[in-house]
């Protein structure tokens, strides 16, 4: 029987050609994507009236600060994908996931399940965080290059039960997309 610790588990997200579309770099924050075809672009001052909530991180650290980089729906308005950096955070300490994962408790509704999960798709480490609310699905993912203290990210995708397993291809082939375009 193997007792060593098994280290994080690395995954393959499969990008889905046919519902991702062009690539984007964001030289100033240095990552590279390309976004879920037929979506939108959601101006900076909508999303943040109406989505405040799901931009909103649970408070860690009074100095973190979440950078809105792009924001996404689809064409029904149904599904929201929102990429933000977070400046100031423990990223990939110990008990990040734990600490995260209470304040994530703590900020959203009572009842609500909050499955966590932890993982690699080098370079990046991410944290992935799912709520179930009503008839909402609600994913945050954390990612930052693997045991670094580089730029760290925040994806929110929002979309309801219904369409959520035809939505979960489109975050995998967005998240599959990734680049970090500078390794510092």
């Amino acid at each position: 029987m193997n007792t060593q610790q098994n280290p994080l588990q690395s995954l393959i997200f499969n990008v889905d050609e046919s519902i991702i579309g062009e690539k984007i770099t964001n030289k100033e924050h240095n990552i590279s994507y390309r976004i879920p075809k037929n979506w939108k672009n959601i101006s900076h001052s909508d999303i943040e009236g109406k989505l405040n909530i799901i931009l909103k991180s649970p408070n860690l650290n009074e100095k973190s600060n979440i950078i809105l980089l792009e924001a996404f729906n689809d064409s029904d308005r149904i599904s929201y994908l929102i990429l933000s950096e977070i400046e100031e955070i423990d990223f990939g300490t110990e008990n990040f996931k734990y600490k995260f994962e209470n304040a994530l408790k703590n900020s959203t509704t009572n009842g609500n399940t909050i499955k966590s999960t932890e993982f690699l798709f080098l370079p990046l480490h991410i944290y992935q965080f799912q709520i179930v609310h009503d008839q909402l699905v609600f994913v945050k993912m954390i990612l930052g290059k693997y045991k670094s203290t580089s730029k760290v990210y925040q994806i929110d995708f929002l979309t309801n039960v219904e369409k959520y397993p035809s939505m979960a291809r489109v975050l995998e082939s967005f998240v599959g997309s990734l680049q970090l375009t500078n390794h510092n």
